[in-house]
């Protein structure tokens, strides 16, 4: 990517950054100021160590999504960030990833060039806060969630019961 292309991403994220942070779910911690993997992984720690001291078990489930910048499908994306963000900036995001193509080499062969449809381009200064917000709207459920960028854990706890016949 080239440095004018660095340069326009970057402002239009300064622009926007402080709309997108108050849009942005308190679990993910993921390419945001102030909160790293270290954080997520203290406070999991620190909500563990809590229910064991209240007696209580806990389930946890850990997920990694992979090559999750090249699953995002561009209309999702778009669709997504019209609905709570400027036009603006739903417009600069098109434009962007607009009429994005590659071809691939193997070998001495190269195939046809192609449009593409999904994927956020690799060192975009966007990409990780475009990221953010397409996968803002995960459900709500009961457990405590802990996220750092495709980094999804989920963890409950619940009162430990003894069973006794007597």
């Amino acid at each position: 990517m080239s440095v004018c292309y660095k340069l326009l991403e970057h402002t239009i994220l300064q622009r926007i950054l402080p709309e997108v942070e108050e849009l942005l779910s308190e679990d993910q911690a993921g390419f945001r100021s102030g909160r790293s993997t270290c954080v997520q992984v203290a406070s999991l720690t620190t909500y563990i160590e809590n229910g064991f001291a209240q007696n209580k078990k806990t389930g946890a489930t850990f997920l990694d999504l992979t090559a999750a910048y090249d699953t995002i499908s561009h209309t999702g994306l778009l669709s997504k960030v019209s609905k709570c963000l400027p036009y603006w900036f739903t417009y600069a995001v098109d434009l962007l990833l607009k009429n994005r193509r590659f071809h691939v080499h193997m070998g001495d062969a190269i195939s046809s060039w192609r449009i593409q449809k999904s994927g956020l381009p690799q060192g975009s200064v966007l990409a990780p806060t475009l990221f953010n917000l397409y996968t803002n709207d995960l459900p709500t459920t009961s457990c405590r969630r802990f996220i750092y960028a495709d980094d999804i854990s989920c963890a409950s706890q619940a009162d430990i019961y003894i069973y006794s016949e007597n």
